[in-house]
């Protein structure tokens, strides 16, 4: 009886009834920051249900990232809600994911949204190129550097100009 009642269960949760409540704009988030600074990510829902929903709970990936949520707050249908995922970088310097499980009342299927965050480094300096970070949030320049001797170069300023 339990072992038909358990297939029934997972039946039901697995068809589909479950699976159009709620309607993200967007699940996952790419940002790209410079060392030490915070990010903040804001993931928009409809609800596509017929009845209110509210979240119940919020469950973060780490101690970094802090979910802004209005705890219980309902969302009638075809409303609007939101979750802001700020997350803290201090003591990242390289690419990472922070994720969030978002539970709702009439849902026991929790989503998952996820930002991705990239940590902007400092200069690279390759052959005629000057990359202005490091990981996935590159732009590059094209560098000409010259000495009119043998002696090695100090640069002691960088500028930029709108010329290629």
């Amino acid at each position: 009886m339990i072992k038909a009642f358990t297939i029934v269960l997972i039946a039901f949760f697995s068809s589909g009834a479950y699976a159009d409540t709620v309607q993200w704009e967007k699940k996952s988030q790419s940002v790209c920051v410079e060392e030490n600074m915070p990010v903040s990510a804001k993931f928009v829902f409809t609800n596509n249900s017929s009845q209110n929903i509210s979240i119940s709970s919020i469950k973060t990936s780490c101690g970094c990232t802090i979910a802004n949520y209005n705890l219980g707050e309902k969302i009638p249908p075809k409303g609007i809600g939101t979750v802001e995922l700020k997350i803290s970088t201090t003591g990242k310097s390289t690419k990472f994911s922070s994720t969030a499980l978002v539970i709702f009342n009439k849902n026991p299927i929790p989503y998952v949204i996820t930002c991705e965050v990239s940590i902007n480094g400092g200069l690279v300096l390759k052959p005629n190129v000057l990359d202005w970070s490091k990981n996935s949030c590159k732009i590059a320049k094209k560098v000409t550097i010259t000495s009119t001797d043998d002696k090695p170069l100090l640069i002691s300023k960088i500028s930029c100009s709108n010329n290629e």
